[in-house]
């Protein structure tokens, strides 16, 4: 199909800065924007599905899943006599205590808190730094960027090399992440990776302008490939060095603790 399209079609990509949310006069931005004011004829990259964006434009059918995690190094265990091997004082344990009950306090003082200010929305999204989704701003600026201005995002190069490194933890798209681990990470290290999922697995769709008549054709070319065959493959790998190196454990992955 690519061949047919380059003999035929002139592609004329344009880049988004946002997916598309929508704005206070029921109009979207981004690459949903684009669709509904009928300025593409598709969106290269798939969407979440959303009910809001259904209203604007048409989905295709699944090309992908989002699938992210912690990445991190399984830490030492340290058993209970290590713990206890140099008792504290009789004051220190005290402090520790009464400091212990302080921080109980005031972190339900704070939970109350954000219960009665904090606006809950389902929209959950993976662009703090684009999007105009007005509680996902507010937390990015407050938690994220803070007083320094510092979007403290890492490249997934670097955060994993963090990650080998030992005692560093890493929320990175899983798909990006096995292709870096399979080339810089030594066995070793492979066999010790864990994962924690804080989301379950996004899938993500095609999407055409209202009525597009690419629809019928761009979802029977998508079907007939796999997007998802080179994380599948990095996926494997990671699994295989484990199982012959390593504890013969697949990565060990939480339940999510967020829809």
């Amino acid at each position: 199909m690519s061949v047919a399209l380059s003999r035929y079609f002139r592609v004329d990509l344009h880049l988004s800065r946002s997916w598309g949310y929508k704005q206070k006069d029921g109009s979207f931005d981004g690459l949903v924007g684009a669709l509904q004011r009928k300025q593409v004829d598709y969106g290269s990259s798939p969407l979440f599905f959303r009910s809001a964006r259904m209203e604007v434009l048409q989905y295709g059918r699944r090309t992908w899943t989002l699938r992210a995690a912690f990445i991190f190094l399984n830490p030492k265990s340290v058993s209970s006599i290590e713990v206890f091997v140099k008792p504290l004082s009789t004051s220190m344990w005290a402090l520790t205590i009464a400091s212990a009950v302080l921080i109980i306090i005031v972190l339900k003082l704070n939970c109350l808190y954000e219960k009665r200010n904090v606006c809950q929305y389902t929209d959950s999204t993976w662009s703090y730094q684009y999007t105009t989704d007005v509680p996902s701003r507010e937390l990015y600026l407050s938690k994220i960027v803070g007083k320094n201005n510092n979007s403290n995002f890492l490249a997934p190069s670097k955060g994993l090399e963090l990650v080998e490194g030992g005692h560093y933890v890493f929320h990175v798209e899983l798909a990006t992440a096995y292709p870096i681990i399979r080339n810089i990470f030594h066995d070793k290290a492979i066999c010790k990776l864990r994962e924690v999922r804080l989301y379950r697995d996004q899938p993500m769709h095609a999407n055409y302008q209202k009525g597009s008549p690419y629809k019928e054709m761009f979802d029977t070319w998508a079907g007939s490939t796999n997007s998802n065959r080179k994380a599948l493959t990095d996926l494997i790998f990671v699994v295989t060095v484990r199982e012959q190196h390593g504890d013969g454990e697949s990565p060990r992955m939480s339940r999510p603790a967020m829809a």
